[in-house]
């Protein structure tokens, strides 16, 4: 199996972690997007589903895909091609260990992150 790994790079280091997310979640439907790929598995963090969830719908509708990309989150232990992302960003922060897994990556990205406007709470 040929691995390819795609790295997205958080230009911030100043505001929530959640921007950052959005904002890689964001740049990664638009590259799949454009490179024909509909689906896009995610390591589920329950914390953080819902603030995917989000992030993935007003993505896809931005970008005008939303009936047709679709994601889904799930464990690790279920998933066991999941735990492949995590090596490579291991490898990739780790000095020598990032010459050795280089030649797997094909894409990487600096994504600048825009605070996310905050949701409007309803009116009673």
């Amino acid at each position: 199996m040929e691995v390819q790994a795609w790295v997205y790079r958080s230009t911030s280091r100043s505001g929530p972690e959640k921007d950052a997310r959005a904002a890689c979640l964001r740049a990664v439907v638009a590259d799949a997007v454009e490179a024909g790929i509909g689906h896009l598995v995610i390591e589920q963090d329950d914390g953080m589903v819902t603030w995917d969830n989000q992030a993935l719908i007003t993505a896809t509708r931005d970008l005008g895909v939303r009936d047709e990309f679709r994601w889904e989150h799930a464990r690790a232990r279920s998933e066991t091609l999941l735990s492949v992302p995590d090596v490579i960003a291991w490898c990739y922060r780790k000095g020598d260990y990032h010459a050795r897994i280089s030649h797997l990556i094909t894409r990487e990205r600096d994504v600048i992150n825009l605070p996310v406007a905050p949701r409007r709470k309803k009116r009673r």
